[in-house]
């Protein structure tokens, strides 16, 4: 899929620069690091170039979106529509105007 095409690419961007260690080391690491982040999730399925995910998570008060989300290790269509905590590590959000994050788990 296409995440697993931007996520092999940050990993040997990652690679370049730092001690090598597998795909997998590197998830974890990033694990380790991971913060939490709370709210509804919502698909976001707009047809537009560079999107940063195929998820936003939503303030459950405002309604207002808060990050967009993507994960190649988690099913977030599970959770959509529901109240979820996530561990996540930040993805680059292509200048849109909120975070982009990677889903690891769901707390």
């Amino acid at each position: 899929s296409h995440w697993n095409d931007v996520e092999v690419s940050l990993f040997e961007h990652w690679l370049a620069e730092n001690e090598p260690m597998s795909i997998d080391e590197f998830y974890q690491q990033q694990k380790n690091q991971a913060k939490i982040v709370s709210g509804i999730l919502k698909p976001y399925d707009r047809i537009v170039k560079n999107r940063p995910g195929d998820f936003l998570l939503v303030n459950p008060i405002t309604q207002t979106p808060v990050a967009f989300l993507y994960s190649t290790q988690v099913d977030l269509t599970k959770k959509v529509g529901q109240q979820v905590s996530l561990r996540v590590s930040p993805r680059p959000d292509h200048h849109f105007a909120f975070p982009a994050y990677y889903v690891h788990l769901v707390e």
